[in-house]
C-alpha cells in the first residue's frame, strides 16, 4: 500500500458548525463503512466544530494538523 494522500469527499454548507461537521462525518462514516476510524488519518485545519465530532465520531482515527496551516499560524 502506497503513501498517497487524496481527497475523498466534500460538500457544501451554509456554515461550519458541530452540527454540519456532525452531518457530514456521519454521511462519510456509513458511505464509506468506516466504522470507528481504525487505520483512518484525517488531516484538518482544526476547525473547532470538527475536532470533537472526529474525537466522537471517530475515535480510532488518528488526528493531524495541515502543514500550511501550523505554518500560517
Amino acid at each position: 500500500m502506497g503513501t498517497q494522500m487524496y481527497p475523498i469527499a466534500w460538500t457544501v454548507i451554509a456554515t461550519k458548525t458541530k452540527h454540519s461537521w456532525d452531518w457530514f462525518i456521519r454521511y462519510l462514516i456509513a458511505d464509506l463503512n468506516l466504522e470507528t476510524g481504525e487505520g483512518l488519518i484525517a488531516i484538518s485545519d482544526q476547525q473547532k466544530g470538527l475536532v470533537p465530532v472526529l474525537m466522537n465520531l471517530l475515535p480510532n482515527a488518528e488526528r493531524r494538523i495541515c502543514a500550511r496551516h501550523i505554518w500560517s499560524n
